[in-house]
C-alpha cells in the first residue's frame, strides 16, 4: 500500500506542458508531431487522473460505517422477538404473540442496507385474532349477527323447513383465525349434486346443482380465498376441486390440519393395483398393492429464517402424518431429513427400523433445531441429492424391487 501511495504522488508531482492551438487563427500551425504529442500529453493527464479517483474511493469505503437498524423500533406491544443476527444488516425479527393474538403488522421483518427494516407500516403490536364474519347462507339462519367475531365466540345455525342440516350446529371461533368444524350447509337434497356451502367470509354465485351447473366464490375484501374459486358438478354428482375457504393472511393450520390434508390429497392418488381394472383417470395415481413397496421421504427445512418454533411443528406434522399412513393396507420404509446449509439424515432407507413408525416417530421427536450449527443457507439441493443416494443404493442391492416400489416426497420449507 505504501509503495502504491508512493507511485501515485512520483506520478502527480510530475509536470507536464501541453500546447494549445492559438483560437485567433482558426486553424492549429503546429506540425503532426506536435499535435501527437499534445493528444499523448491530455491522455497521460487523464491516466494519472485515475489512481487519485480509486484512492478516493477506497477512502470513503473505509470511511462509512457499517448500516446498523434500530432496535427501539421493533418493540412489539404485548408479545416477543428474537433476531437471527442483532441488529446487522440481513438480519431477520421474528415476532411472537400469545395464543388468541397475532403480530401487526408482520410476522416478521428484515434490516435492510439503508439501515432500515422492513414493512415498516406501522408500530408493531399483538392484536386479536379474528374469524371471518359469515356474509351468506342459503336456506337457514345463524346468531348472533356481528361485525367482529374474535376467539371463543360461537355460531349457531338453523335450517328452514324443507331443508336438512350438514355438519355442526356450533361453531367455535379458534385461535389460528378458523371456525371449528366443517361447514354448515342447509340442503333440501333436490339438486345432482349435494350443496357445495358456503364457508364464512365468502360469496357464492350459482344456486342450481344439476350436472354441468357452476358456481362460483369470491372472498370479503383483505381475505384470501384458498381452494376452488369456481367447481362443476360433475356427472357422478360430486363437485369438481378442492372446496374453498376465506382467510385472513394471519391465519394458519395446526399440524394436525396439515397432517390430514396431506393424509387426505396422498390417499387420492394411492389406489390398489388391479390388472382387471380399467384405467379411467385425468390424474397421475401412484398404484400400490396390499402389502406393496413405497418409501416416504420427509425432508425439514432448519434453516435460519425457519426458526425454532416452526421447526418444531414440521416434526409435529411429520409425528401426525406417520400416524395417519398407519390406516393403509401396506408398510411404508421411512427416510427422514433435516437440512439448513448441510444435510443430516436422521432415518435412512436402509435402516433396520425404517418401517417401524413408532421407531421412526421417536427419531422425529429427538431432532433438534440446534444440530445445524450454520444455518445461514437453505440447501435444498443437498437434501435431495441425499435421497439419490439412497435411491441409487435400493437400486443397486435388488434393481426388480426397487422398480416396483413408489415414492413419496414430503418437503416442508419456507422456501
Amino acid at each position: 500500500m505504501r509503495d502504491f501511495v508512493q507511485w501515485i504522488r512520483r506520478n502527480l508531482s510530475s509536470t507536464s506542458i501541453c500546447i494549445a492551438p492559438n483560437p485567433q487563427q482558426g486553424s492549429d500551425p503546429r506540425s503532426r508531431e506536435e499535435r501527437k504529442d499534445n493528444s499523448l500529453c491530455r491522455r497521460e493527464n487523464t491516466y494519472k487522473m485515475l489512481p487519485l479517483i480509486l484512492l478516493s474511493q477506497v477512502a470513503m469505503s473505509i470511511a462509512l460505517p457499517t448500516p446498523q437498524c434500530d432496535l427501539n423500533k421493533i418493540i412489539i406491544a404485548g408479545g416477543e422477538y428474537s433476531l437471527t443476527n442483532g441488529t446487522n444488516v440481513g438480519s431477520t425479527v421474528q415476532y411472537t404473540c400469545p395464543e388468541g393474538k397475532y403480530p401487526h403488522p408482520s410476522y416478521s421483518q428484515e434490516c435492510l442496507p439503508n439501515g432500515n427494516w422492513s414493512k415498516q407500516k406501522a408500530k408493531p403490536e399483538c392484536k386479536a385474532v379474528q374469524c371471518p364474519r359469515p356474509v351468506m347462507f342459503e336456506s337457514g339462519e345463524f346468531y348472533p349477527r356481528k361485525d367482529r367475531y374474535f376467539v371463543g365466540d360461537v355460531l349457531e345455525f338453523e335450517c328452514w323447513g324443507g331443508f336438512k342440516m350438514f355438519g355442526p350446529v356450533n361453531r367455535t371461533c379458534q385461535p389460528n383465525g378458523k371456525w371449528s368444524g366443517e361447514n354448515t350447509i342447509c340442503d333440501d337434497q333436490e339438486g345432482d349434486c349435494p350443496n357445495p356451502g358456503i364457508p364464512p367470509g365468502a360469496r357464492k354465485v350459482g344456486d342450481s346443482y344439476k350436472i354441468e351447473n357452476t358456481v362460483k366464490y369470491t372472498c370479503e375484501p383483505r381475505m384470501e380465498l384458498f381452494g376452488s374459486k369456481e367447481r362443476v358438478c360433475k356427472e357422478d354428482k360430486s363437485w369438481s376441486g378442492a372446496e374453498p375457504s376465506c382467510r385472513y393472511w394471519y391465519t394458519f393450520d395446526t399440524p394436525k390440519e396439515v397432517a390430514e390434508s396431506f393424509t387426505a390429497h396422498l390417499s387420492e392418488t394411492i389406489e390398489a393395483s388391479d390388472p382387471d381394472k380399467v384405467e379411467d383417470q385425468a390424474y397421475r395415481a401412484i398404484k400400490v398393492q396390499t402389502g406393496g413397496l413405497m418409501n416416504i421421504f420427509i425432508i425439514m427445512d432448519a434453516s435460519k429464517s425457519v426458526g425454532v418454533d416452526n421447526f418444531n411443528t414440521a416434526k409435529d406434522v411429520s409425528v401426525v402424518f406417520i400416524e395417519r399412513m398407519a390406516s393403509y393396507d401396506f408398510i411404508p420404509r421411512y427416510s427422514v431429513i433435516s437440512y439448513a446449509s448441510f444435510a443430516k439424515p436422521a432415518v435412512l432407507l436402509s435402516d433396520d427400523d425404517s418401517t417401524d413408525a413408532e421407531a421412526v416417530i421417536e427419531r422425529i421427536k429427538n431432532l433438534k433445531y440446534s444440530e445445524h450449527e450454520d444455518k445461514q443457507g437453505t440447501n435444498t439441493r443437498a437434501a435431495l441429492y441425499e435421497v439419490h443416494k439412497m435411491l441409487s443404493l435400493q437400486n443397486v442391492r435388488d434393481p426388480k424391487k426397487f422398480m416396483e416400489t413408489r415414492n413419496v416426497i414430503l418437503l416442508m420449507t419456507d422456501g
